[in-house]
């Protein structure tokens, strides 16, 4: 899941690969992860937040439904091919 916690203040770590490689006190641990999620990280700022992280929760089945209250839209379909080939890259789908 991309639930996000502080390994200390200055990392940030997906918590299911935190628990599974026992890193939460492995500050170099914490930066690996860091590093190869920042591409996730950096997709939420793609497009009008909640856009892009409503659509990646969804894909990666955390919530049922992608819907946005006005003005909110859902992305566009290239913003969806983005976001799915980052998510592939990052092990998610």
């Amino acid at each position: 899941p991309l639930v996000l916690l502080h390994a200390d203040a200055e990392e940030e770590l997906g918590a299911r690969d935190a628990e599974d490689a026992g890193v939460l006190h492995d500050v170099e641990g914490a930066r690996r992860l860091k590093k190869e999620l920042a591409e996730l990280f950096a997709a939420i700022d793609w497009d009008t937040s909640p856009i892009a992280t409503k659509y990646m929760l969804k894909r990666i089945g955390i919530i049922r439904n992608n819907e946005h209250r006005l003005p909110m839209t859902t992305p566009t379909a290239e913003l969806e091919m983005r976001l799915d080939a980052a998510l592939n890259r990052a092990g998610l789908i």
